[in-house]
């Protein structure tokens, strides 16, 4: 029995115009690691048809399978033809299409008959061919709702965890950016007439008895981790080996995809980066921007040599504010007009630590540590569920799908 027995592709259309911006899915609009997908950057610049899904049909990026990209959908709309729409066969669970695609080993069947180098697209036909065990209807439904309450439970922790790392950020804005931090009687400094001088460095008006100074002065040390090459072996033991590629852009470590190393590899790595709770891990290889603020002891990961560890001095800086600067566009922006490298674009530790940083009294960096710990602990708390839960269906889905676990 195949995917093709119990699903089929949709082929329908509508018009871009008959669809607004939350309605369209492309390829770059699906997140990675069947994280579901963000709302696209823009609708098609020209009139077209589009494939027309309906909720519950189940979308895969067909461009690099590798990359994992599916969602299964929750309101009608359209989508670009790189992006496949499956949907359930008329007595077939929706729920359980979805978990079918959420294997690691449908994408890697997609990858079999791949077509392309650069940019690598699925055979639709080998798709199809995905072999399915054959399960009852009941049996069928009761998978579908076991994996999507696992699924739903992932996309709830992450939502919350991106409200909490925005609401970090527009604290920071707010105090550090736009300088309405609470005066001595609680009222917004600049917006209250609170007295701003001209900074050189930072090429603005800044709060009268704040300044600028390079990087270098608020850090105690950068490390790097270490590169495999004759020092271990990448795939032995339980320790994952964190590179930039499994640093995000919203503050988090994707622990799914990464290469694991062996206790001994991890004591060699970790004598050179030393990493532990408040440091600031930094994806030193472009796009910048990606960074994590460590929260809980690292016993069971360590970095390469691609990921700065930053240590900032912790009784002249909050942790916290050093990491959201780092996040900062502006941050951003400035550190790439001082990255180098052909092939791999990346910013050097002399570089960073030149770039000129905001500081404040230090009793306005405790108050801001003081609002913000509680989301940043909040934030470790559910993405350590989220670890947890992606391991969980991970783990059950082959079971289940392959009549090793049955469910009545």
């Amino acid at each position: 029995m195949t995917l093709n027995d119990i699903a089929h592709y949709v082929d329908d259309s509508i018009s871009s115009d008959k669809i607004d911006i939350n309605q369209y899915v492309t390829t770059d609009s699906l997140l990675q690691n069947k994280e579901g997908r963000a709302i696209a950057s823009n609708l098609p610049p020209q009139l077209c048809n589009l494939t027309h899904f309906m909720p519950g049909d189940v979308l895969v990026a067909n461009i690099r399978p590798y990359l994992k990209k599916v969602w299964m959908a929750d309101i009608e709309g359209g989508c670009s033809k790189d992006v496949l729409v499956i949907r359930a066969k008329e007595k077939h669970s929706t729920n359980y299409i979805y978990a079918l695609s959420l294997q690691d080993s449908f994408f890697d069947n997609a990858m079999l008959g791949n077509k392309g180098t650069q940019m690598p697209r699925g055979d639709k036909d080998k798709i199809m061919d995905f072999p399915v065990f054959g399960h009852t209807d009941t049996e069928e439904h009761n998978i579908g709702e076991i994996i999507n309450c696992i699924q739903r439970k992932i996309s709830l922790n992450t939502r919350i965890n991106a409200e909490l790392e925005a609401m970090a950020k527009q604290l920071y804005d707010y105090w550090f950016v736009q300088f309405d931090f609470p005066d001595e009687n609680g009222k917004p400094y600049k917006s209250s007439g609170g007295k701003m001088v001209y900074n050189e460095k930072l090429k603005r008006e800044i709060p009268e008895g704040w300044g600028a100074k390079p990087v270098s002065n608020f850090i105690e040390h950068i490390n790097t981790g270490l590169n495999p090459r004759q020092n271990f072996v990448l795939g032995n033991g339980n320790i994952k080996y964190i590179t930039v590629k499994n640093l995000r852009t919203d503050g988090t470590i994707d622990f799914s995809n990464c290469d694991l190393i062996d206790e001994d590899a991890r004591a060699k790595v970790h004598k050179r980066s030393g990493i532990q709770t408040k440091d600031i891990l930094f994806a030193s290889i472009a796009p910048l921007g990606r960074c994590h603020i460590i929260m809980r002891d690292p016993d069971d990961w360590d970095i390469n040599e691609s990921v700065f560890s930053i240590r900032p001095k912790q009784e002249i800086i909050s942790p916290y504010y050093l990491y959201i600067y780092f996040m900062s566009d502006w941050f951003a922006k400035k550190a790439e007009k001082e990255s180098a490298g052909s092939i791999f674009a990346g910013i050097r530790v002399n570089s960073l630590m030149e770039m000129p940083l905001l500081y404040a009294p230090q009793q306005i960096f405790e108050s801001f540590e003081e609002k913000v710990d509680s989301l940043f602990i909040k934030r470790e708390l559910l993405s350590n569920e989220i670890n947890y839960l992606t391991q969980l269906r991970d783990s059950l889905l082959p079971m289940l799908m392959n009549g090793q676990v049955i469910v009545e």
